[in-house]
């Protein structure tokens, strides 16, 4: 390469390593717009989490008995039991909860549903979600 290119070169190097964070920023700017526009909530909070998301690969770690561990289920058990084993302090006692309502008079008389209410409200969960403590995916 001659002087003069490799000069040339140089310069566009130069100025792409400057431009760069600028269209990098302007890029996310009209991402971000985009979504603002969107005014869709799932679709705000799908970015917010990608964002959150780590992809930190772990090292294999040893066990408590020395031995080398690469799965990691078993890895996440390690540390879950050693973390475990560190903050949890528990005394056994429960605590009392005072009632927020009087429990003497307060008493629902009976409670009616009907499969097309239930039908109706099962219609209206949306399908991306989470199921709840029954285990019932939320699919109509």
């Amino acid at each position: 390469m001659t002087g003069s290119r490799y000069r040339r070169s140089e310069r566009c190097s130069k100025q792409r390593r400057r431009l760069l964070p600028v269209f990098l920023s302007k890029y996310h700017a009209a991402k971000e717009l985009q979504l603002i526009r969107k005014n869709n909530l799932g679709s705000f909070y799908n970015f917010i989490n990608k964002k959150l998301k780590s992809n930190i690969f772990i090292n294999n770690i040893r066990s408590p008995s020395g031995d080398l561990i690469t799965n990691s289920k078993d890895q996440a058990s390690i540390f879950n039991n050693y973390f475990a084993s560190v903050f949890t302090n528990d005394n056994g006692a429960t605590p009392s909860i005072n009632p927020r309502v009087d429990t003497q008079n307060t008493f629902i008389d009976s409670v009616k549903f009907t499969p097309d209410s239930v039908f109706n409200a099962l219609k209206h969960l949306k399908p991306t979600t989470s199921s709840g403590p029954d285990g019932i995916p939320n699919i109509c």
